[in-house]
């Protein structure tokens, strides 16, 4: 008797989830949930090296080297800087989204602009114990 009511006790009380959010996306999710909410929210999600001005859903990019991708993301502005979202998946199954990266570019080096973005970030998580923000530049030798 005490056995069934430990597993109920179990099943009962919700466990705490660690995931990374950022807007709609949370790590976690499945390939099919990312095209979901992607559909949902009218999202240009493609695949890794995808070039296109389509600022719209489009299923014709969800083919089949999509669902075979280790990276998924779209070009939009943050903070009125561009920016580059990118959906890191995990390569076994279920496909996963196990990282959430974004990667600004233009003006994302200025002062204002790193200013501007911990004050949003402490406004929306509080004062954090330590600021490891570091916004460092990426130099592509191509």
């Amino acid at each position: 008797m005490i056995q069934r009511y430990v597993f109920l006790l179990i099943l009962l009380i919700p466990s705490i989830s660690f995931s990374a959010q950022f807007d709609m996306w949370n790590t976690g999710m499945t390939l099919s949930e990312v095209v979901e909410t992607a559909r949902q929210y009218n999202v240009p999600i493609r695949r890794s090296g995808i070039i296109n001005s389509n600022k719209n859903f489009d299923k014709r990019f969800i083919d089949e080297k999509f669902w075979s991708t280790k990276e998924v993301g779209y070009v939009t502005k943050l903070l009125g800087v561009g920016a580059k979202v990118l959906l890191k998946i995990h390569p076994e199954r279920p496909r996963r989204v196990y990282e959430i990266r974004i990667q600004f570019t233009g003006k994302s080096s200025s002062r204002e602009f790193k200013s501007a973005l911990l004050n949003m970030l402490t406004e929306k998580y509080g004062q954090p114990g330590r600021v490891l923000l570091s916004l460092k530049k990426n130099i592509d030798g191509n």
